[in-house]
């Protein structure tokens, strides 16, 4: 039998992350122009706290600070920017810990000098639920990588310049069924780059999720598939 995503709304939009092999992430302190922050969401139930920093690689001489706004719901805020951070970034979030509990990212932009990213967490069936997570943002100098967000999941189009990197090079976003989409970053096989890690995460307020479902290399394209799921785990037909 085959079930349908019927859940999945046409407000959720999913980001995708592909990552060259060789990329190695440092553990010194980033300058105030960082391409890449990454934070550990240790304490899911502290009212606000500074999270465990041997962990976390924030921006220059900044911090980052996270707060519990109620159940499920956090804002994390990351600072030490000597200017507004760039507009194009890409945020990917992973539940942590032994629980079934998933989670993604609502929303994230600039305030001033800081970054400000919400984040949602929930049990299985959608209630919001308090969980430990991992953050990853990859901005536009970020080496060996390239990302995209995808403003339309019921549409085929090309990911917004203003939120996509690919070497000035296009991603298509198609839709192959309800919850299922392929993500081809042109060209970004090319000049003997291996392909090392792709992530994705839904994006926006609505309880649905993503995961990669597979990859594939065509020429110096790499199509990414990706596949989003209804609060209770309906899946989309094979």
């Amino acid at each position: 039998s085959t079930s349908k995503l019927s859940l999945v709304d046409k407000s959720l939009k999913i980001l995708v992350l592909v990552i060259n092999l060789g990329v190695v992430l440092a553990t010194a302190a980033l300058p105030a122009s960082a391409n890449s922050v990454w934070v550990w969401g240790n304490n899911e139930n502290a009212a606000k706290y500074i999270p465990d920093t041997k962990y976390t690689q924030a921006v220059g001489s900044g911090q980052a600070q996270i707060e519990r706004l109620s159940p499920g719901k956090y804002q994390l805020t990351l600072s030490g920017w000597e200017k507004p951070p760039p507009t194009r970034s890409n945020v990917q979030v992973t539940s942590y810990g032994v629980g079934s509990a998933y989670c993604k990212v609502a929303s994230w932009s600039p305030s001033g000098k800081t970054l400000m990213v919400n984040i949602l967490c929930f049990a299985t069936g959608g209630t919001p639920k308090d969980s430990k997570f991992s953050v990853l943002i990859s901005f536009e100098d970020a080496a060996r990588t390239a990302f995209a967000w995808s403003s339309n999941t019921v549409k085929d189009h090309v990911a917004k310049e203003k939120f996509a990197k690919n070497d000035k090079q296009p991603v298509f976003i198609k839709r192959n069924e309800r919850g299922v989409y392929s993500v081809t970053f042109t060209g970004f096989l090319n000049n003997g780059r291996k392909f090392g890690n792709a992530q994705a995460t839904a994006q926006g307020r609505s309880q649905a999720y993503c995961k990669i479902r597979d990859w594939k290399r065509v020429r110096a394209d790499l199509t990414v598939q990706v596949s989003c799921f209804s609060p209770n785990g309906e899946v989309p037909k094979n």
